[in-house]
């Protein structure tokens, strides 16, 4: 890690979280202090709003730079009320009375729903206004699709915060593969190695992102177009990456092409950058490998992302893990089994839903005294290959089940 991204690691913006959801009206306090962060909770519980809330308050204090003001309007409420009280007779009262009310209306729409506490506020906005520094949040709804590229383009001297970057990057590799080009013509070696640099980085992103360390980047000249070749398999265009893998780069492009239009290096761009439903679109394989690829690529940005997948959960060991149903707080889960993930911490039963509708069918079934031997002994054997992943209180419904089962055939078709 450079001594820039190094520095830049310190500068973790979100410290804390206090406030409302307001779809719920459940109140959060969390305690950040500067990591990573995995929004848990049951399907209502609020995470969607939670994300939305904390995005536009990042934007309001800090894009916005009403943080700053802050203190100005609590002075003003405290002056308001001071008067009120001590001057009740004054026939300014209404006046004050009308700045009271004025002042605490601007400041609650600065704290509401929820207040952020940051580390060096002041710099960080610095580093945004500079365009050094990135505020994103990515819906769950966002549908990935990288253009594929006509000819080469200049450099864009601008950057918008809402659009997405990540549409145009085979567009950068081609610009990328023609500039260097024409620099190793011009015989400027630096940009060459610098270029070349650039693209060992990205190649080995690829290498850990498709689990292939013979995973290699090859560029079509004729067509414009970068290919992905893996041995034993043909080479495909990022044109006809699968869902799963264009939503991760619908993410990692995206703050790529931010750091490169800020002329820094993905491991030193800063910021804090909010993913709703993560998991969106992906396979088990690719739920693991999500978060800590985001990480490792861009380990300066602090993530705060929602899920509902325990694979998301205990992908990685230094994330706050908060149940936004609970309020529970938990550091890391990393070493624990999924299955206990699921029930313990996003509260859904590991046993299947089916699974355990036939153990309920098998109990209802054998608890009457003429139960058909035919209808127990299909449930029976519907359930038998599954018996090891049944919590106690099935399987104990289980095996007595199985008992009066055996009773009754041993015992004839009227016992």
């Amino acid at each position: 890690m450079t001594k820039v991204s190094s520095e830049n690691s310190k500068l973790r913006l979100v410290k804390s979280i206090q406030g409302i959801i307001q779809s719920t009206n459940r109140t959060v306090n969390i305690r950040v202090s500067g990591r990573n962060v995995i929004i848990v909770g049951a399907n209502g519980s609020g995470k969607t709003s939670f994300l939305t809330g904390v995005f536009n308050a990042l934007k309001l204090n800090l894009i916005d730079g009403h943080l700053f003001k802050v203190d100005y309007h609590k002075n003003n409420v405290d002056s308001a009320r001071k008067l009120i009280e001590t001057q009740p007779d004054s026939p300014s009262i209404q006046s004050y009375r009308e700045t009271h009310d004025h002042a605490k209306e601007i400041l609650d729409s600065l704290v509401y729903p929820f207040t952020l506490g940051l580390c060096d506020p002041e710099k960080f906005s610095s580093l945004y206004k500079s365009n050094m520094a990135v505020v994103r949040i990515f819906e769950a709804g966002r549908k990935a699709a990288i253009k594929k590229v006509t000819s080469a383009t200049g450099r864009s001297n601008s950057i918008s915060d809402s659009k997405n970057y990540g549409v145009d990057l085979e567009q950068h590799l081609v610009n990328l593969q023609v500039r260097s080009g024409l620099a190793m013509r011009k015989g400027n070696h630096d940009r060459v190695q610098k270029i070349l640099g650039w693209f060992n980085d990205f190649t080995e992103n690829l290498k850990f992102l498709f689990e292939n360390e013979c995973l290699s980047l090859d560029f079509d000249d004729d067509e414009l177009c970068f290919f992905i070749s893996q041995p034993d398999r043909p080479s495909y265009s990022f044109q006809t990456l699968s869902s799963g893998y264009l939503a991760i780069f619908d993410i990692y492009a995206d703050l790529l092409m931010r750091a490169e239009h800020r002329d820094i290096t993905p491991s030193e761009l800063i910021g804090i950058v909010l993913i709703d439903e993560i998991d969106a679109h992906l396979h088990i394989s690719l739920q693991r490998k999500i978060l800590p690829f985001l990480i490792k690529s861009f380990p300066c940005v602090q993530f705060v992302v929602t899920t509902h997948s325990p694979f998301v959960v205990i992908s990685v060991d230094d994330a706050l893990i908060y149940d936004i149903s609970t309020g529970a707080e938990c550091d890391d889960l990393s070493m624990y089994s999924v299955e206990a993930v699921i029930e313990g911490l996003l509260g859904v039963p590991s046993v299947s839903r089916k699974l355990e509708d036939t153990v309920t069918s098998l109990v209802e079934l054998t608890s009457k005294s003429d139960f058909s031997l035919g209808e127990a002994e299909t449930l029976l054997s519907k359930i038998s290959p599954f018996v090891d992943s049944l919590d106690d209180e099935s399987k104990l419904f289980y095996e007595a089940s199985l008992y009066k089962f055996i009773k009754r055939k041993q015992g004839g078709e009227n016992v």
